[in-house]
């Protein structure tokens, strides 16, 4: 009988940890970490990365982007941004000469 209550108030016990942890792990997902940084929930695991950093999941494994491939695609993200105010504002320029010749 005592192995039976002992045995309730292990599993009892045992049971409310592992619904605090999990509640505030839950609580920690999709905030951001340090500066820069923001910790991202894939597949219930945490990640505590850079920001946009891309987490993919291939053949039951995780796998975080590079440092080396993450510069790599944000440069070539920037270059095209660069390139589009660059365009727009030759755009500006010369709708701005032909309002000055209108004139």
């Amino acid at each position: 009988m005592k192995r039976l209550i002992v045995l309730f108030f292990c599993s009892v016990f045992i049971g409310s940890c592992c619904f605090c942890f999990a509640a505030a792990d839950k609580s920690i997902s999709g905030t951001e970490g340090a500066q820069g940084m923001e910790i991202k929930n894939v597949g219930g695991i945490n990640f505590n990365v850079p920001s946009g950093t891309k987490i993919e999941k291939k053949d039951g494994m995780m796998r975080v982007e590079g440092a080396s491939s993450y510069a790599a695609r944000n440069f070539s993200e920037l270059e095209t941004r660069i390139t589009k105010i660059e365009n727009k504002q030759n755009e500006l320029s010369r709708e701005i000469e032909q309002i000055k010749a209108e004139m």
